[in-house]
């Protein structure tokens, strides 16, 4: 009996932290980066070096903060990614080292401290801004293969190989809607790749 049971606990203990976190850990050029520290918060810690530009981590149910930093061409790069983990299985999550200014310097994000009134008021201007938008597409849809403004944006992004769209839109007299159709369109033709970070995107040159 004493035996029996044993055997019954070795068999659920390997049950109980059944969820795997791993990707693949990329620069700004798509390259993957090797010998970076990664780290996710789990009690104890857990941190691990990159090899071959891949993470592994064995974690229970919970939610969690990957942490990335590295030092690459005399930069500081850092990323931190929040995950959630409510059941088993593998779950793959791609890290991209952006500098540490950048992230800072994106969209501020809007704190509000349980004033209602605050919600209302961002609820209407934020649809009001989801109407005027919709409108600008409408009417600039049929111009966004005009190739002078498409080059002009596409030579801005040359010049620069990593920029973000707050930063065009800064560099350009066109609207955010037909900056969102001709980014788009390069996207499609395979001239740049658009990374979603934050409240913005990050616009990065494509390799020949």
């Amino acid at each position: 009996m004493k035996y029996m049971a044993i055997i019954l606990l070795l068999l659920v203990i390997p049950n109980a932290s059944a969820a795997i976190i791993q990707g693949r850990i990329y620069d700004l050029e798509l390259n993957r980066v090797d010998n970076v520290m990664v780290e996710i918060n789990t009690v104890p810690a857990q941190r691990v070096i990159s090899k071959y530009g891949e993470y592994f981590f064995n974690v229970p149910y919970g939610d969690y903060t990957i942490t990335t930093t590295a030092m690459l061409d005399g930069e500081d790069y850092v990323v931190m990614e929040n995950v959630s983990i409510i059941s088993d299985g593998e779950f793959s999550l791609d890290l991209f080292l952006f500098p540490e200014i950048e992230n800072l310097e994106e969209f501020p994000n809007i704190e509000d401290d349980n004033n209602t009134l605050k919600y209302i008021i961002v609820g209407i201007i934020f649809f009001g801004l989801i109407f005027l938008l919709y409108k600008l597409h409408r009417k600039e849809e049929f111009y966004a293969d005009d190739d002078k403004e498409l080059n002009k944006i596409y030579s801005l992004i040359k010049s620069r190989r990593r920029i973000t769209q707050r930063e065009i839109r800064k560099n350009s007299l066109l609207s955010e809607s037909k900056i969102s159709l001709i980014i788009t369109q390069l996207e499609k033709e395979g001239k740049i790749k658009k990374i979603k970070k934050g409240r913005g995107n990050i616009i990065i040159l494509n390799k020949s």
